[in-house]
């Protein structure tokens, strides 16, 4: 097989760039410390700004000729453009909706830039959740995301200047409450059909410590946090039963921490 020169000589150039030697890559610990403390600090403080929705102090965290690419919003050009679709968008109405992020567990990490050498960037990635404020309402979990943020100093700030948020999807709910023993005979007490305008008939059975909730359209097992309130393990919902005259007469319906409706019990 015939090997041409030029190619020995080409992938040898590309070593040099990439190889970086090991006694280098030792003395750059101690800065690489120093910057992804620096980063994590400035990632918090651009957090705690998100989720105050405090504009002003957010574009203070980019540079101006930011990009930022969202899977769902498209791409977002310069940071007088970012920061007109924050106030506008993102905090346009702060009395009656907001976000707040959290990053989750374990997920953050940091990656330090060379370039020959030298320390010139960084990117931190990791998954984040946000829940949704909503007046009036219990905050409630709504999205999950990943997020790519590449940081570089500019005159002698650290901040970012390209933003990739990607893989946005509902998050994945998991109810905090604990299930507590209830009787057979007093969850039998709440089995029979109920009349919801929205959902129809709503069927309840008593099975096990649970109750099966079912209508034409779906089928749910709901757990006991007390002896006539129940909720599900992964979706924010919930059942209560209310007693008249002795006899179970209704079920309210919450979800996300907000009153859906009161179905009569059906004689």
């Amino acid at each position: 097989m015939k090997v041409h020169f030029a190619s020995i000589l080409a992938a040898a150039l590309v070593c040099c760039i990439l190889y970086t030697p090991a006694s280098a890559q030792s003395n750059q610990h101690g800065d690489v410390a120093a910057l992804q403390a620096t980063i994590l600090h400035r990632d918090s403080r651009f957090w705690r700004a998100y989720n105050t929705c405090n504009a002003d102090s957010m574009t203070l965290f980019f540079v101006d000729d930011l990009e930022f690419y969202h899977d769902k919003g498209g791409p977002t050009l310069g940071l007088q453009k970012f920061g007109e679709t924050t106030r506008t968008g993102l905090c346009g109405n702060t009395a009656n909706w907001q976000l707040r992020r959290e990053a989750v567990p374990g997920t953050v990490k940091f990656f330090p830039m060379y370039n020959s050498g030298t320390l010139y960037g960084a990117i931190l990635q990791g998954e984040h959740v946000f829940y949704v404020q909503e007046a009036g309402k219990k905050e409630y979990m709504d999205g999950h995301a990943r997020f790519s943020h590449l940081w570089l100093n500019k005159d002698g700030v650290w901040k970012m200047a390209r933003v990739l948020s990607y893989d946005h999807k509902p998050a994945v709910y998991t109810a905090k409450t604990k299930i507590i023993p209830v009787s057979p005979a007093k969850l039998r007490r709440l089995n029979g059909n109920y009349n919801s305008s929205k959902a129809g008939t709503i069927t309840v059975q008593q099975e096990g410590n649970a109750l099966k909730i079912t209508t034409s359209s779906f089928q749910v097992m709901a757990f006991p946090e007390t002896t006539t309130k129940f909720f599900l393990r992964n979706r924010d919902l919930q059942f209560e039963f209310v007693e008249e005259n002795k006899q179970i007469a209704r079920v309210i319906i919450y979800e996300r921490g907000g009153k859906v409706e009161e179905a009569p019990r059906m004689q």
